[in-house]
């Protein structure tokens, strides 16, 4: 069995488990205030003790509005954090590039959450105002909400906003093929026919529906060569215009006779994390 035909046997269930295993990891942000908050306040207790212990108390000062205790309070609030170093567990992930770029998203998230909170608990400190209270809890709050609901949106979706920005997103949108090839209304149910209206919208300049017909051939049963014309008639994968989920780029490296091509689907494999380089 050629390592194509294993690929394309494990291309659905892998983009799949890789979907599912970045979900995961937005799951865990959204619960991890259950652990975040509680040791805040047992730190910020411990600091509020520790400086009481050694500052004269008075009624009209607070005990967090000294250099010392400001400090304190400031690797309180970092401490609280880091149970979010549990994210390296994906950011570190040796199977999958998505779910890599998901952890370290997801870390820089936290992060976000983390700084957010620091600069509210100081803010607090010096300066008890009800203003500041609502307002910087607000913030934090729906940096909270929709930053989970964003990423978590994205691994749903198979995109990934860091790896785009990062130059790593030739294979983007993952997405677990069906099992069935897509039926485009009104498209002759005959593969060859539906090849030739594919080469009709090609010389009329509609290339996205051309193209669309052309993905459905290479998941379909027709013939090779007609699988091997579809594939050289797409984009390149990670040029504009490509946007090809792992069952195309495994037809593509099956069936295209341009080495450049079959490279190119390959490389974009490789950066799914669907095949290691040898």
């Amino acid at each position: 069995m050629t390592i194509a035909q294993s690929l394309g046997q494990a291309a659905a269930p892998d983009a799949a488990a890789q979907i599912r295993r970045a979900k995961g990891l937005y799951a865990w942000l959204w619960l991890s205030p259950i652990l975040t908050l509680p040791t805040l306040g047992f730190l910020a207790s411990f600091v509020l003790t520790l400086v009481s212990s050694f500052t004269p108390y008075s009624y009209d000062s607070n005990p967090y509005n000294t250099p010392i205790a400001l400090i304190l309070l400031g690797l309180a609030v970092l401490g609280s954090g880091l149970w979010h170093l549990v994210l390296l567990f994906w950011a570190l992930d040796r199977k999958s590039e998505f779910v890599r770029w998901h952890g370290r998203q997801a870390l820089l998230l936290a992060g976000a959450r983390t700084a957010l909170a620091l600069v509210l608990a100081l803010l607090l400190a010096t300066n008890f105002g009800v203003t500041t209270t609502f307002s910087g809890v607000a913030l934090l709050f729906a940096l909270w909400f929709f930053g989970n609901l964003w990423g978590r949106g994205q691994a749903a979706a198979g995109e990934c906003g860091l790896m785009r920005w990062a130059g790593h997103g030739a294979s983007l949108p993952l997405r677990a093929p069906t099992a069935t090839p897509v039926t485009i209304a009104g498209a002759p149910t005959n593969l060859p026919a539906l090849y030739q209206q594919a080469l009709d919208l090609e010389n009329r300049d509609r290339y996205t529906e051309a193209d669309r017909l052309f993905r459905q051939l290479l998941v379909s049963s027709a013939s090779p060569e007609i699988k091997r014309d579809a594939a050289d008639a797409l984009p390149l994968p990670g040029e504009a215009g490509s946007s090809e989920t792992a069952d195309i780029l495994v037809a593509m490296l099956r069936f295209s006779l341009d080495p450049l091509r079959r490279q190119a689907a390959l490389a974009a494999l490789e950066q799914a994390g669907l095949v290691e380089s040898l």
